[in-house]
């Protein structure tokens, strides 16, 4: 089975997450001949960045953002499609695009089956082996969870009071898949799936390339300035693939503490609070759209973002003090935004799947 290894990444240490992988891999029996990997990088990494040592891999590929501009250009000579659509799917900066372009490169290449890891996670054995067992078994979709740290969340008890940490939390879990209320409280659970779609982790999933093509899977998206594009790919999931659990977790470690850590407490140092404010704010960046998505009646989701937005300005000075003064501004502008959003991940899911991907197959076939 030709597997794609992919990592969407703007870390120069990439390289050595990714020879970590493929040594679980190989430890797993894998023949890494049939292995490519793949880099989708943003700026600012050098030309080149990152990299593996020998490995003896099938192909080594960076999917920057010369690349990407490239894959439109062949994907528009192949198919009439918006260019806005075009643009946001695989060109556009940001993981969303990264994990597209990614999977268009992987098709061309003649893989079956791509796997994502990301580059704050570590492999506890037999990552690559479960998830093409449950590929080659007949899923379109493995996913694996987390352990070690659920999310980048920082022990807030040194500098803000329970009160705060207790709205504040409740206020990321109503935009959020998979924090929950006590997040700020008791950090380390996650919430179960939500109302509507799957929670999918982008650092452990899989997919079957022949149902990417066959247009059962969705696009990667997420709204400008977030992070979130596993979580509407799981949205979009739902009910469309066959989706298999059963893939080995890893371990998520977003602040590089290391194996031996998993469990340990992050204190609020400056570089800590720098990771835990920029996860912040592209929550926030996403919960506009995915209350959205979770609600028939649009009044019932704007109750809950007045709520979400009640929260924020009433402890603007808590939120200072992480270095998120401005947080509130920032979830206007993403409400403000949310419906043109909605609309054009629903256009992008259309055309990804309708016209994007038939189109893909002809030209890898």
């Amino acid at each position: 089975m030709r597997t794609a290894l992919i990592m969407p990444t703007i870390r120069p240490h990439a390289g050595r997450v990714a020879e970590l992988f493929l040594d679980d891999a190989r430890a797993g029996g894998i023949d890494l001949a049939d292995v490519a990997l793949y880099f989708s990088t943003d700026p600012p990494l050098p030309a080149g960045a990152p990299t593996v040592d020998g490995t003896g891999l099938r192909l080594v590929r960076h999917v920057d953002g010369e690349r990407r501009r490239a894959l439109a250009r062949e994907l528009a000579a192949r198919c009439d499609v918006d260019p806005g659509v075009l643009e946001r799917a695989v060109v556009r900066r940001g993981y969303a695009s990264a994990r597209n372009a990614a999977l268009v490169e992987a098709v061309l290449d003649g893989n079956d089956v791509a796997v994502f890891v990301d580059d704050d996670v570590h492999p506890l054995g037999g990552f690559l082996p479960s998830h093409l067992a449950g590929l080659a078994a007949g899923d379109d979709v493995t996913r694996g969870g987390y352990l070690g740290h659920s999310a980048p969340l920082v022990d807030l008890a040194p500098l803000l009071p329970e009160v705060c940490r207790v709205e504040l939390g409740r206020a990321l879990s109503l935009g959020n898949e998979v924090l929950p209320p006590d997040c700020l409280t008791a950090p380390g659970r996650t919430a179960g799936e939500p109302a509507r779609g799957l929670v999918v982790y982008g650092g452990n999933v899989g997919l079957s390339l022949a149902a990417l093509t066959g247009g059962r899977l969705p696009a990667f998206f997420c709204p400008p300035g977030a992070r979130g594009e596993d979580t509407f790919f799981g949205l979009l999931l739902a009910g469309r693939a066959r989706v298999g659990s059963g893939a080995a977790p890893v371990l998520h470690d977003p602040f590089r503490l290391g194996v031996g850590a998993e469990g340990a407490r992050v204190e609020p140092t400056p570089a800590a609070l720098r990771r835990f404010a920029g996860a912040v704010r592209g929550w926030v960046c996403y919960a506009p759209l995915w209350v959205r998505t979770q609600h028939d009646d649009p009044a019932a989701g704007d109750a809950v973002l007045r709520t979400i937005a009640t929260i924020y300005a009433g402890h603007a000075s808590c939120l200072a003090v992480l270095g998120l003064a401005d947080v509130p501004d920032v979830l206007a502008a993403a409400v403000a935004a949310a419906e043109a959003e909605l609309a054009l991940m629903q256009a992008v899911d259309r055309a990804w799947r309708g016209t994007l991907m038939p189109a893909l197959a002809a030209s890898a076939a």
